[in-house]
């Protein structure tokens, strides 16, 4: 049955929310600090100084460090995703914002919206999908590749293939 409103998929979700209001997954992140910093950015540029931007990547893996940051130090920080046109930054104060944000405030009410989440079993991400997927209304799918990592969903062949043919699938029967 075709629905009359336009699916949704996400493939690999990472919940910005989590990552600046909690420091998911930097096992020590002090938030009232980071708000604290950001109030002193936003009175320097209502002063008339510059935006400071903050790429979000360390330059150089913590020892330690949660694989995740690892991946994303791997995928972000060498040529396997680099781009002339990205800057790949954020607007520092705007983790003040993010803080604040849930991805999934009102997802139930979206249905009958046909929702897809794509998630590698690997990830450590998956929670979060996960939290969308059990908070989203029906018709809702859970598609799993076996052996992804988060970051390999982005540009691994195999895995992008299998997860290309369940959004083809989808939309297709969707659409």
């Amino acid at each position: 049955m075709v629905s009359t409103v336009a699916p949704i998929a996400s493939v690999s979700l990472w919940d910005l929310r989590l990552t600046a209001r909690e420091g998911w997954p930097a096992p020590q992140y002090d938030r009232a600090g980071v708000l604290v910093e950001i109030g002193k950015q936003r009175t320097a540029q209502a002063r008339g100084l510059s935006v400071k931007r903050d790429d979000g990547i360390p330059k150089q893996v913590p020892e330690g460090a949660p694989q995740i940051i690892k991946e994303s130090y791997d995928y972000y920080r060498t040529p396997r995703a680099q781009h002339h046109t990205s800057r790949s930054v954020f607007i520092f104060t705007d983790f003040a914002r993010l803080m604040d944000f849930n991805y999934y405030a009102g997802i139930e009410d979206i249905a009958p919206r046909p929702v897809l989440f794509i998630v590698g079993t690997e990830a450590a991400t998956i929670f979060m999908s996960k939290a969308g997927y059990e908070r989203a209304a029906k018709p809702k799918e859970w598609f799993e590749i076996p052996g992804a990592t988060h970051h390999s969903l982005y540009d691994d062949e195999s895995q992008v293939g299998q997860a290309v043919a369940k959004l083809e699938e989808f939309f297709g029967r969707s659409l």
